[in-house]
């Protein structure tokens, strides 16, 4: 059983996808805890980073570093307006991590699904003898 799943299993070593930088730093961008939190408040509608950096107890330079994190895996939209620059949160660029989890949580589901119908056959078996 141990054999069949780790043929299963993805090797390390297989060719990059071109879409798997982009997948990284949009995994990247939502690692950080304040980088969520202006996608949150960038939901409810466009921002300057002034405006952002006023929802947070970091300075304007952190705040605009974070941006750029989040500009850099396009997860904000950005549009100007004279001097001003708005950002607001670009969900499209999420739906390639929306599939991500989809296929891990399908390969997860399969292999608990076998990991039980194996149990279950043991204790049946068992209950036999």
């Amino acid at each position: 059983m141990f054999n069949q799943v780790a043929e299963q299993v993805p090797h390390a070593k297989q060719a990059a996808k071109p879409s798997d930088a982009a997948l990284d730093r949009v995994f990247h961008a939502l690692a950080s805890g304040p980088r969520r939190e202006i996608l949150r408040l960038t939901a409810h509608g466009p921002c300057t980073v002034t405006e952002l950096a006023e929802q947070f107890d970091l300075s304007l330079a952190a705040v605009s570093r974070h941006v750029r994190v989040l500009d850099d895996a396009d997860l904000l939209h950005e549009t100007r307006d004279g001097r001003r620059r708005w950002r607001r949160i670009n969900l499209e660029a999420l739906e390639p991590v929306r599939a991500t989890l989809e296929e891990l949580r399908g390969y997860w589901n399969s292999r608990l699904d076998a990991l039980e119908a194996l149990l279950e056959a043991e204790a049946g078996g068992s209950a036999d003898g």
